[in-house]
């Protein structure tokens, strides 16, 4: 099963949370599989920098960044 943390339990944390909750197991980030980023906009590029340096899967909602050039640099720091 997949290991999947969500970060951030406003509402569209909460909906995502709702939505995979049967197919998927909650764990603490570090341990897992998926990162979702559901937080505050203005937050997202420091989080995301963090789990993909730590070699994590992540979806964050958008808006990425709240610049090109932020969202080119984590596009760069992730491994495809």
């Amino acid at each position: 099963m997949t290991k999947v943390a969500i970060i951030g339990n406003g509402v569209f944390g909460g909906k995502i949370k709702n939505c995979i909750q049967d197919s998927v197991q909650f764990v603490e980030p570090d341990d897992a599989d998926w990162v979702i980023i559901a937080t505050p906009n203005d937050l997202h590029y420091e989080q995301v920098e963090k789990w993909l340096i730590k070699r994590k899967n992540i979806f964050c909602e958008k808006p990425l960044t709240l610049t090109e050039k932020s969202s080119k640099e984590l596009f760069l720091l992730a491994d495809f």
